[in-house]
Formats: structure tokens, sequence, C-alpha cells
């Protein structure tokens, strides 16, 4: 008989199998599809087709389009690869491919890096949809939920927003395998890759990549690139911290083609937005450990599509900062020809008044800005200080918030202020409202009790007289 033989062929077959299976894991990896059948819980294996729970293994691919909404509500779950909102060459069965993960609390970490366990938020392949709401992904993080990944795109082909909330975390980080498992150098965010203006030889007409970050809590990456290849992307500090070990890109469009109406199209954006949190370029991640071959940290934003975007509040605006590394070398901050927004009408400035928009490294502030744009009624004077490597607004011209009546913006209300009411310069020009305002302030309401506010046609002879009042009342005394 050879069954004997026969088992034991069959033995060290099916260990052979199992031993390839183990060593080409990724070669394997499943597309597996939330379908929302039991409830609209990530974490529940039938909410998922084919039916298998999320962490079970780290070889599949976790893909939430359909339309769904999935939610992340606790729990510490480790995968291969997540696509929110992807309309897939390999799944392409239904006529919406917008998805959405919410995620509350807990940890979701992916491991996965390259086509195999890709970490994208909006990707879409052929055909493309049309219609936005069919469309794109979302990843809203409330709560104090927490990803670590290897690396993320945003908007890529179509649009995709990441909302960090303020409690919530965002690790872009390199996975470690020897000696111990773990977490290690810091990898890149892509925000906005494949746009109108890329040419790939007709493959893929009519791409739209459109990607933006919100940040309220905490956001640590090595690299930032914006509007890969033509696409349009921003990122907008909201009172929370941004920390980059590396550098700020802002100027990549790889295989663009050359037609500037085509290439305008394009936009690369950081807006701020208030004085609260921070927003640091190039820090070392471990100043105690020498870096051999440390990476670039510069902000590269040389492009007529670069947009610098500064919106105050009361206090001012937070500055980007570029880091300055004790034992390794620190960047530069290049902006010729770019784009600078300024809102300043909230920022309660006097006659005093200085804020840095951009805190850089001696000497190495590199160009001007091509372009400023004032979008309310404050203005001011931009400084670039080359030897410090700082740009800088002072000089502030407008109605201060903080000064009801103070028309000329120079901190406090006299005469000039009125002038500048006659010139229509305050909020609402020649309005007896605003008059009333400067009145009601000008030598703490002494005018306002001498003369009632009168119609605009009739208010100079009025105001002229209840000025002679006063200084005849003083010369009295």
């Amino acid at each position: 008989m050879k069954f004997p033989s026969l088992i034991n062929t069959f033995v060290t077959s099916v260990a052979l199998l199992l031993a390839l299976l183990i060593a080409n894991q990724k070669a394997l990896a499943v597309f597996v599809y939330f379908d929302g059948s039991t409830s609209t819980d990530f974490n529940v294996a039938s909410n998922w087709t084919p039916a298998n729970a999320p962490g079970t293994n780290l070889v599949d691919i976790y893909g939430i389009d359909d339309g769904l909404s999935a939610t992340f509500d606790g729990g510490n779950v480790r995968i291969n690869g997540l696509r929110v909102g992807s309309a897939a060459k390999e799944h392409q069965v239904s006529p919406s491919h917008f998805g959405r993960l919410t995620m509350t609390t807990g940890t979701l970490e992916i491991t996965g890096s390259g086509a195999a366990g890709l970490f994208g938020i909006g990707r879409e392949r052929e055909p493309i949809i049309m219609d936005d709401n069919n469309k794109g992904g979302e990843l809203i993080m409330t709560g104090d939920s927490i990803i670590r990944a290897n690396g993320l795109i945003v908007g890529e082909r179509t649009h995709g927003l990441l909302s960090i909330g303020p409690e919530a975390i965002v690790e872009l980080r390199t996975w470690v395998t020897t000696p111990t498992p773990g977490f290690g150098g810091t990898e890149d965010i892509r925000i906005g890759n494949y746009g109108k203006p890329y040419d790939d030889f007709g493959a893929e007409p009519n791409l739209d990549g459109r990607g933006r970050v919100d940040v309220e809590g905490t956001l640590l990456v090595k690299d930032m690139y914006f509007s890969e290849h033509g696409a349009k992307g921003e990122v907008r500090l909201l009172g929370g911290d941004v920390t980059l070990n590396g550098s700020l890109i802002m100027d990549v469009c790889e295989n663009c083609v050359s037609t500037p109406s085509i290439i305008a199209q394009r936009m690369a954006k950081v807006s701020i937005v208030g004085s609260t949190g921070s927003f640091i370029v190039g820090a070392d991640p471990d100043p105690l450990v020498l870096d051999p071959t440390p990476p670039p940290r510069d902000i590269l934003g040389a492009s007529s599509q670069a947009i610098f975007s500064f919106t105050t509040d009361a206090a001012g605006v937070v500055p980007i900062t570029m880091a300055q590394n004790l034992n390794e070398p620190t960047g530069s901050v290049e902006i010729e020809g770019a784009q600078l927004e300024l809102d300043l009408d909230a920022f309660a400035f006097t006659p005093t008044s200085k804020l840095t928009l951009i805190d850089g490294n001696p000497s190495l502030l590199l160009g001007q800005f091509g372009s400023v744009t004032f979008l309310g009624n404050t203005t001011a004077d931009l400084n670039y200080d080359l030897a410090n490597g700082d740009i800088f607004l002072d000089n502030f011209q407008g109605v201060s918030p903080g000064v009801p009546g103070d028309y000329d913006g120079d901190g406090d209300v006299d005469g000039r202020d009125f002038l500048a009411w006659q010139r229509g310069s305050s909020p609402v020009p020649f309005s007896s409202t605003d008059l009333a305002t400067w009145q009601s302030s000008y030598n703490n309401g002494a005018l306002a009790a001498v003369t009632s506010v009168p119609e605009p046609g009739s208010a100079v002879p009025a105001l002229v007289m209840g000025i002679l009042g006063l200084n005849l009342q003083r010369r009295k005394r």
C-alpha cells in the first residue's frame, strides 16, 4: 500500500503551501467592503463583505464607500490598509462611491504601505463620477480618537476631507518590524493628488484631486505635500498643533502640462486661523540623537499657486515657525512669487502692534510674496527681516475692534476719527450709527451729552456746534 507515502506527500505539500502563504501575505490581500448590514459599527464583522472584523489579520484592505458611513467608537484596532471613499477598479458596482468614517474614541493603526496597504481618504479611479455627492471621502475625528499610520493621501483624483477634532491625534510614522515591532521614523501626508493639469498621456482625463485637512487637535508628520500632480490642497490650522519633522512642500506639479490657464487651476494653501495652537516645520524628532543623514527641512512655497492665508482673532494669529535645531541643520523659507492673504479685522491692534507671520531662521528667508491681498477693512505694512528670517506686520490701519469709534486705527478716539467718518472710513460709511459710536467714545462721552445724533445731512453743523460748546465750557473753567 502507498497510502503512508501519499499522506506524507500531502502533508508536505500543505506545509509548503502554508509557508508560502505566510511568506507572501501581501500578495493575497483581500479587499473587504463595509455594507452596514447590521449597524454602522466599524468593528462588527457582519458589517463587512466578506464578513471579516477589522483587526482579524494584517493582510486585508478595508474600504468604506457605496454612499455609506461607519462609526469607530472605541477599542484598539490594527489593520493593513484603509480607503474611505474609493471608486477603486476592483469595486465598481455602485453609482455612489462616497464614504465616511467617524471616530469618537479609540485607536486605529494602519500598518501597510504602498499599493498593498494604502491609507487614503477620497481615492477615485476610472470611470470618473461627476456628481460631487456621490464621490470622495471624509474621516471625521472627535473625542480622544487616535490614528497611527505609515502615511496618508487626502483627495486623490477626487475630493477628500480629514477633520482632526480638539482632542484627536493623527501620527504618521514608519512601522518597524525588526528587531522589535513598533513605530519608527515619520512619513508624509499628501493633500490633493492628481488634478486637471496632470498629463498621463490621456490615460486618466478629467481628474479633480481636492484635499483638505482641518486641524483642531494634533497632527504629527514628516513631510506635507500639497497639490501634487496639479491637484488642489489645503491645510487649515483651527487652534490645533501641526508638527512637521521634514518639509512643507507647496510647489509640486510633476508631469503637469504647461498651459498656464490649466496650471492656474491648481492650488496649495496653508490657512492659519486665530492665535492659539502651533505650526512648526522641520522639528528634530529626537534632539538627543544625531542623525547622520537628516531630511530636508524647508518651506518650499516659491510658486504662484502657493497661498499663505492668515486670519486674526482679537489676540492676533499663530505664526508658521521654522524649528531651530541645535545639532542638525535647520531649513530655509522659499516664498518667491507666492500669494499672501490677510484678514486682520478681528485684531485689537494698537499703534505699537506687531504680528509675526513666518518665524524663520537667520539669513534663510528667500524671496518675497508675489501678491498681498487684504480681505477686510484693516491693512498693515509687510516687512521682510532678512537678518532674522522673519516676515511680520506693523503700522496697522483700519478699525480696531478693541476701541469703538477709533476709525483711524491709532488706538484712541479723537478728532481724527471724526475726519475718518467724514471721509467714509468707518465700518458703515457716513452712517449715523458710526457717528453715535464716535460721539459716545470721544472725551468719555461728553460730546454725546451735548448733542444728540442728527441725520447725516445735518451732522457736521451740529457736531461743530457741540465741539465749540465744549471749548467754551473749558475756557470758562
